[in-house]
């Protein structure tokens, strides 16, 4: 009868297991933040996975235009809230409303840009614009807008593939009272204060 020499008893297989979980220990104490970046994933990975769009019109810091397939559509960034530029839902516009817009007018600018859509999220809201992350290149524009303290995280459930990146984004903006954070109480819970 023969026996197969590739098969290895339960003892060899023990000690495998165990050095892998030893380099994996070792991996994690020398940099803890490999596993969480591998968690939400690589930007310039997931850009690639994205579609690619046409952008029409920065509507605000918030909300675009683009055509997918030759159909134009609006489109509200997921998971950010940025101060209103227009008059139509606050009676006036708003601190850092115009200068958010312009800042998202100036990451997208000369960029090819591209969308994807979040699976704890509908794919359109209540108002029929699309739910998406932008990406100008392989950039997050949401964690750009974060990082900037020109938006606050918002409409968010904290399962999302992008919450714990822009969760540290606003906080960044935040200890460093960048833009939105320089004036005490102006970000709430909803929205921002008209004070």
């Amino acid at each position: 009868m023969k026996t197969n020499n590739n098969k290895k008893n339960p003892k060899q297989k023990g000690i495998q297991y165990g050095i892998l979980l030893a380099a994996a220990l070792a991996l994690l104490i020398k940099n803890p933040s490999v596993f969480l970046e591998n968690q939400t994933g690589n930007q310039a990975e997931i850009a690639e996975q994205a579609a690619p769009v046409e952008l029409t019109r920065v509507i605000d810091g918030d909300t675009i235009r683009i055509k997918v397939n030759g159909k134009e559509s609006k489109a509200r960034l997921l998971l950010i809230d940025t101060p209103e530029v227009s008059t139509t839902k606050t009676g006036s516009a708003q601190k850092f409303g115009e200068e958010a817009k312009k800042q998202l007018e100036s990451i997208v600018e000369g960029k090819e840009i591209s969308i994807a859509f979040d699976n704890t999220h509908t794919q359109e809201d209540d108002y029929g614009r699309l739910l998406v992350y932008l990406f100008a290149g392989d950039r997050l524009v949401q964690e750009e807008m974060l990082e900037e303290g020109y938006a606050r995280l918002g409409y968010e459930n904290g399962e999302e593939e992008y919450y714990p990146l822009l969760k540290k984004a606003e906080q960044k903006a935040r200890g460093e009272k960048k833009k939105i954070w320089s004036i005490p109480d102006y970000v709430q819970d909803y929205g921002f204060s008209n004070n």
